[in-house]
């Protein structure tokens, strides 16, 4: 937690971070701090604001030191909800130190008026759920050199209702007040901290340069090699192929004059991608005598 560094100047608005979103907003809460020695303490009246990443809490005192409350979700812990036979239902847990202005845990006790308890504090144990999860694999983005501070801008305040994310969890409430637009600001810096979605991806610095049909190509020249002369690239514009050509003879398939003339072939099957074929003209084998010419 830390004291005073999430209101505007004049001490009646409150400022968001970068890509944090206002929830919800309460009229007429109390809270109560249980410290000792140099931790906050005391009782304090004003308005509750549940975002994305935090509770952050704006009192209406004008005497208090305290001007505004920032309650990290990951520096949250031990919170109920309590609904007592007697008085109005409360929040309370306890936060740990966040800038170092004091040391240790405080309690506090948060105490609706109006009603909106039970909604307000699932919906804190929920973001708080979500936030723990990312807090392992959270990597803060860079800070800008100069956090300018501005109006903030409308989707860091629509209603939830409107987005499946937190409407899956998060339920309205009548005393829930619509969040005061003229009192809410932006820094264009981020959470130092996770909430309970992902950061936002930075935009880029500037748009790349559009591309027109004018623009041709670029051919590709191959990898240059030391002492060896770069791939030849051919011309954007080769000139076409001559034409013109005259005929040569023309082509006549080949018959044999007298079909009795051709050989026949054959082939083994133990072989059969090759085919065995007689030579041409090959003298035949003498004819065998007679039985009678071998008796004489």
């Amino acid at each position: 937690m830390s004291i005073n560094t999430a209101q505007s100047q004049d001490g009646l608005g409150v400022v968001l971070y970068y890509g944090e979103r206002l929830l919800v907003t309460y009229e007429g809460c109390k809270l109560t701090l249980t410290g000792s020695g140099n931790q906050p303490n005391g009782k304090l009246g004003g308005s509750a604001y549940l975002t994305s990443h935090r509770v952050i809490f704006l009192t209406k005192e004008e005497i208090s030191t305290i001007k505004s409350l920032s309650m990290p979700f990951v520096f949250m812990k031990r919170v109920e909800i309590k609904q007592p036979t007697f008085g109005a239902n409360y929040i309370e847990g306890f936060v740990r130190s966040e800038t170092g202005q004091w040391e240790g845990e405080v309690h506090f006790k948060m105490v609706f008026n109006h009603g909106g308890a039970i909604e307000f504090g699932k919906a804190l144990l929920e973001l708080g759920t979500r936030a723990s999860s990312l807090r392992k694999t959270y990597q803060m983005p860079p800070v800008p050199p100069a956090c300018e501070i501005y109006s903030c801008p409308p989707p860091a305040y629509t209603p939830f209702v409107n987005d499946p994310y937190y409407n899956s969890f998060m339920q309205p409430h009548p005393s829930f007040s619509p969040a005061p637009s003229d009192y809410l600001y932006q820094t264009n810096a981020p959470p130092p901290y996770p909430g309970a979605v992902p950061p936002p991806y930075s935009a880029a610095s500037a748009a790349p340069p559009p591309y027109t049909a004018s623009e041709s190509t670029p051919s590709f020249s191959g990898p240059q090699i030391s002492n060896f002369a770069p791939y030849p690239v051919p011309p954007p514009n080769p000139a076409p192929y001559p034409t013109g050509y005259p005929q040569g003879p023309s082509y006549t398939p080949y018959t044999a004059a007298n079909p009795q003339n051709a050989t026949t072939g054959y082939y083994y099957p133990q072989d059969p991608n090759t085919f065995y074929a007689p030579l041409l003209n090959q003298a035949s084998a003498p004819p065998m005598e007679s039985e009678d010419k071998k008796n004489k």
